[in-house]
């Protein structure tokens, strides 16, 4: 089981490298060579350390990048934009450290919370903290840490 959590995200972190970054991904494995029938596509550039990404019910994405910064992505827009979303202060950005995952509720279509994991500075501990999404951003207030 924790197995298989594992793999399932380092599969959605390499789909979401893939989308921000422009990378080929199929089955986990990065193709040197786009597949017959694909199409190598850059949807949004310039990102800095992409990390992250959770999928909004309208087609937008919330996408992480490793200094603290989340992004709004609307990937349907023509081209597709790029906004500030929120971004996460206090960070501790060092190595493997920084703003390191995000998940929407398993509810997320009647709540609206998502879910950060990030190094905090200040405690030097990891902090998985709650938030309302807000439509084109969150709600300061509604901040909850979970651990």
């Amino acid at each position: 089981m924790v197995l298989n959590r594992l793999v399932s995200r380092v599969q959605r972190t390499l789909l979401a490298l893939a989308i921000c970054c422009g990378i080929s991904v199929h089955s986990g494995a990065v193709w040197a060579a786009v597949p017959a029938g694909f199409t190598n596509e850059l949807v949004v550039g310039g990102l800095n350390q992409p990390i992250d990404m959770a999928f909004l019910p309208d087609g937008r994405a919330l996408v992480l990048l490793k200094d603290g910064e989340i992004l709004i992505v609307d990937v349907a827009a023509l081209p597709p934009t790029a906004a500030p979303y929120m971004t996460i202060t206090d960070l501790y950005n060092v190595g493997e450290q920084g703003l390191l995952a995000i998940a929407l509720d398993p509810d997320f279509a009647n709540n609206d919370f998502f879910y950060v994991y990030y190094s905090k500075a200040s405690t030097w501990m990891l902090r998985n903290a709650r938030y309302k999404h807000l439509g084109k951003t969150r709600d300061l207030a509604s901040e909850i840490l979970v651990w």
